[in-house]
């Protein structure tokens, strides 16, 4: 439960302390109070968004701190402890809010995300507006207050996973497809490409190693041009050899003289040099390396890589890669027939597993329909609202097209207003203060399955009066024996069943207003029920009724 409220600077509240006791508590005040400030203060407690402007007039800062007594069972305790944060002596939740905007939230003086808080929140206070009522005109409202009244957690979670896993293996299944189609459009065409690329069997590194084997044939190519010419100058008219030769002969037929012996040596030297040259010259031109046929092959192979590369748009280097990838491709179209079998196979089970979680869950919500059907009308008459009667349609949808996370049911609840009149929607029958009782009955009747330790209700008593805002009290008081209640009120019927009862006030000094919360006494209860049944002016009748309502 709520034990302790303190808010600094926040709106119209400079400083302000409230003791809040287990039951059935009321706040009450004169329209303008400040009374909505309370909720919107407990709202950050509960994750609500922060606003700069929330700040009070003349202050950088404000502040919101709330205690909580939680019971052990408390799945807010579990939460908070994922975290590593230790709440055995207590939960106190505070958030602060600068003058930027920004505000921080902190968990037993724990730095913690908003996100947290708004999760630990749901189990902490569940508030109830004067226009949440609006919310049963909704069938998504109605089916998840009957799955809250059938405790169908588990259940539904097992029954959205099945719908997920149905979803998932249905998408791969219509991507499977429509893959196979694309392919089997594309086969002809990678077949015709696997073939070519297999008659061509490129290699890795095979362009490089034909363009330096061209190149190398070239430059041999011009190298045995110039070799035959040299060769050539060599026999040309007369051989040098034979030259010089004769040059020896001449020579050897001179007198002797002082350089003679040198002379002919070194004609012997150059006849065997230019001899070696010229045998040398010959043996390269016996065992050239330049081959017309070789270059030609070289050539046409180059160009039937590099036509295939551009083909493919791809290097040659990867056209041996791209065989393999294609060949993959026509594997896959090969086998894919298996691949569909496999997940219509698959489809087919997620189908069957969703349907029978699905119809368990709506077996039991049109058992819990029966059950919270009788509870509604059975509530009914201490609201005054004796000749309603409250039903419940569950309509299933065996469709696939009807599939949902949360099963296949529509849920619908209709009532009855008056006898003898056919159950209509809730919208088109029920008036405002009849929808407010209607919420009222439902939470009374969901009371054994609420988690939640705190319910606040806003003004739900509105449109109501006399005798139909006594029974209001009453159930209100039935409904704390279960959960604490914070009714912000102006029916005096109602705040006179409440435990404990405070007073909102607004109070003006010095061009300065600021708001007030008050915890009243016995007699303070008197003079405020008075005040709301009389008005300004409390006369002696208003004081005698107020008595009366508080000692009934």
């Amino acid at each position: 439960m709520l034990s302790q409220l303190i808010i600094h600077h926040f709106v119209l509240i400079d400083r302000l302390t409230i003791d809040f006791t287990s039951g059935f508590c009321a706040l009450t005040g004169e329209t303008g109070a400040g009374k909505s400030i309370i909720l919107d203060a407990l709202g950050l407690i509960l994750g609500k968004r922060a606003s700069a402007q929330s700040i009070r007039h003349g202050q950088t800062s404000a502040s919101v701190t709330a205690f909580f007594d939680l019971p052990a069972t408390s799945p807010a305790i579990a939460i908070i402890e994922e975290q590593g944060i230790d709440i055995s002596d207590g939960l106190i939740i505070r958030r602060q809010i600068s003058a930027d905007g920004k505000s921080r939230a902190f968990i037993n003086d724990t730095a913690v995300s908003v996100q947290l808080l708004h999760t630990v929140g749901e189990y902490l206070v569940e508030i109830h507006g004067q226009h949440d009522q609006q919310g049963l005109f909704s069938a998504t409202t109605h089916r998840q207050l009957l799955d809250q009244y059938g405790q169908h957690g588990p259940l539904l979670l097992q029954v959205s996973h099945a719908y997920e896993q149905l979803q998932q293996t249905k998408q791969a299944l219509e991507a499977l497809a429509l893959a196979k189609a694309k392919a089997e459009k594309e086969a002809d065409y990678l077949t015709f490409a696997y073939e070519e690329l297999s008659t061509l069997n490129p290699l890795p590194g095979e362009e490089e190693q034909l363009a330096h084997d061209r190149q190398q044939q070239q430059q041999w190519f011009k190298a045995s041009e110039q070799l035959a010419a040299l060769h050539q100058s060599f026999d040309a008219h007369e051989p040098l050899t034979k030259r010089i030769g004769s040059l020896q002969h001449l020579l050897s037929r001179l007198p002797d003289f002082e350089q003679k012996a040198s002379i002919d040596t070194a004609l012997e030297q150059a006849y065997e040099h230019t001899l070696s040259a010229y045998t040398q010259i010959e043996d390269v031109l016996d065992q050239q390396a330049y081959d017309p046929e070789k270059l030609d092959a070289s050539e046409k192979r180059l160009f039937a890589l590099r036509a295939a590369s551009r083909k493919f748009q791809r290097p040659c280097d990867e056209l041996g890669q791209l065989k393999d990838e294609i060949g993959a491709q026509l594997d896959i179209i090969r086998h894919q027939h298996v691949h569909l079998d496999k997940l219509q196979k698959a489809l087919a089970e997620c189908t069957a597993t969703y349907l029978r979680l699905a119809q368990t869950l709506s077996d039991r919500r049109k058992h819990a329909a029966t059950t919270l059907e009788k509870a509604m009308n059975e509530e009914l008459p201490a609201l005054k609202l004796g000749h309603c009667r409250f039903s419940i349609d569950v309509i299933t949808h065996s469709s696939e097209a009807t599939f949902a996370p949360h099963g296949i049911n529509h849920v619908q609840f209709l009532v009855a207003t008056n006898p003898g009149q056919p159950p209509a929607t809730l919208a088109k029958v029920a008036s405002g203060g009849e929808l407010s009782r209607l919420m009222l009955a439902m939470k009374v009747s969901l009371t054994q399955t609420t988690s939640t330790p705190t319910l606040i209700f806003d003004e739900i008593d509105t449109g109501i009066g006399g005798a139909v805002a006594d029974s209001v009290g009453k159930r209100l008081k039935q409904l704390s024996s279960y959960a604490q209640i914070l009714v912000v009120t102006h029916q005096p019927q109602v705040c006179s069943y409440a435990k404990s009862h405070y007073k909102v006030e607004k109070h003006i000094h010095d061009q300065s207003t600021t708001t007030t919360v008050k915890s009243l006494s016995s007699h303070e209860r008197v003079e405020e029920i008075s005040r709301m049944l009389s008005g300004e002016h409390i006369t002696s009748e208003a004081k005698a009724a107020a008595v009366k309502l508080l000692e009934a």
